[in-house]
């Protein structure tokens, strides 16, 4: 069986070989190794990417059409804005897509959540906080809160809306 590998330099048809004697005797071996001597020296960082041999393919996003190296099909900035757009889908799913004071519903961007209890608080519940955290903290962290537009937020903190009725809204939503 012939193990003979070429450099993966894209202009270079070098052979890798299977063992390197350095200067001070020592065999060292080259099986994992991409390149060859001439491309990337012993001692030097073999593992780098040589111009002109990145490996992947540059692939167009059918998203966007911008072009990336990533393994995915899509860049890594769309595949972001999907994986938000699942989250923010699956927690309408839970608390519904309207202020429970108001009703208001024009927007997902206007409304919020708000903590009854702000001692009880880890962390907020925004976009980012919603796609970078696990499910399981992200429903304990909502169970503590009410979905409200940001008019009845404002309302919330400048005390126009009493504790008693927030408490109402929340059991009602919530059942606990």
């Amino acid at each position: 069986m012939d193990t003979t590998r070429i450099c993966k330099n894209l202009d270079c048809n070098n052979y890798v070989p299977k063992y390197y004697v350095d200067n001070n005797g020592k065999k060292h071996c080259c099986y994992k190794r991409k390149y060859c001597f001439k491309c990337s020296p012993f001692g030097e960082h073999n593992t780098r990417q040589l111009e002109n041999s990145f490996g992947r393919k540059i692939k167009v996003c059918p998203s966007c059409e911008k072009e990336h190296n990533q393994k995915a099909h899509k860049c890594f900035s769309c595949y972001f804005k999907e994986r938000q757009a699942r989250k923010i889908e699956d927690v309408k799913k839970m608390v519904g897509d309207s202020c429970w004071i108001c009703k208001y519903n024009k927007t997902w961007k206007n409304l919020c959540f708000h903590h009854i209890d702000p001692e009880d608080k880890l962390f907020g519940l925004s976009t980012r906080e919603l796609v970078g955290t696990k499910w399981s903290k992200v429903i304990k962290e909502m169970k503590k809160c009410i979905l409200v537009c940001y008019n009845c937020h404002g309302e919330i903190h400048d005390n126009l809306i009493n504790q008693e009725k927030i408490i109402k809204i929340w059991n009602k939503h919530w059942g606990l």
